[in-house]
């Protein structure tokens, strides 16, 4: 098994090695505070492009099961489906706002994911109605570019304080990306939309994400190997 690069390595045992960690306000705001901080503390460059984070890895972190943000892929048509969802799918959220913020695992109560005609569809159960869409190959060339090879590091953060414990690492390679479409219909691989319109009438979206659970992982990368 090929690992990431010696000073990577290095770094993140290091990390590990301190135990817990004191987040700074600037620059580490939001619940994603852990997963930036622990790129700063290897060295990595932060950025909103769709490769990995250290070389031929991506690097993640994650404090217990919740789902894990893959990759975000808008769907087509581009520039009308989002908004034709919140419009056509969405609800009056807490701002005020027309929104569409749903989680969809393969089903929800409203909603089905779809493989047809070489595309990935989110389809409104018993409605003739637009969907979003993905193509196979948009979707396996998202996941591979940025995660065929993963590093995992698991711990816990306490918001409150601003402290975050980083436990243990795992690096996982060889990833079943025949497997990507298959995963994404069953629900194994989530769905998961987050946009709204702004008084203005524009649109706020925070990205259409793929997300898994941790502990599925495995499901989906052929190998595996703790960080020593």
């Amino acid at each position: 098994m090929t690992l990431p690069a010696r000073n990577i390595r290095e770094r993140l045992a290091e990390v590990l090695a301190v135990g817990e960690h004191e987040i700074p306000q600037e620059g580490f705001g939001g619940t994603g505070a852990p997963g930036l901080y622990l790129e700063h503390l290897l060295g990595l460059r932060t950025s909103n492009v769709d490769v990995p984070d250290a070389g031929a890895w991506e690097v993640k972190y994650t404090s217990g099961n919740a789902l894990l943000t893959l990759f975000h892929k808008d769907p087509y048509p581009r520039g009308q489906a989002i908004r034709y969802i919140i419009n056509r799918w969405g609800w009056i959220g807490r701002n005020g706002n027309q929104s569409f913020r749903h989680t969809i695992c393969g089903e929800s109560e409203r909603f089905h994911v779809v493989d047809d005609a070489g595309s990935i569809w989110v389809r409104r159960t018993d409605y003739d109605d637009i969907s979003p869409q993905w193509t196979h190959d948009d979707l396996i060339t998202a996941f591979a570019r940025k995660l065929n090879k993963l590093i995992l590091v698991k711990g816990s953060y306490s918001r409150a304080k601003r402290i975050v414990r980083y436990d243990s690492a795992e690096f996982l390679s060889d990833a079943r990306t025949t497997q990507i479409i298959r995963a994404i219909v069953s629900g194994l691989i989530c769905i998961d939309f987050d946009a709204y319109i702004r008084e203005n009438g524009s649109i706020r979206n925070h990205g259409t994400k793929f997300r898994i659970k941790p502990d599925d992982l495995s499901r989906i990368y052929s190998r595996s190997q703790r960080a020593r």
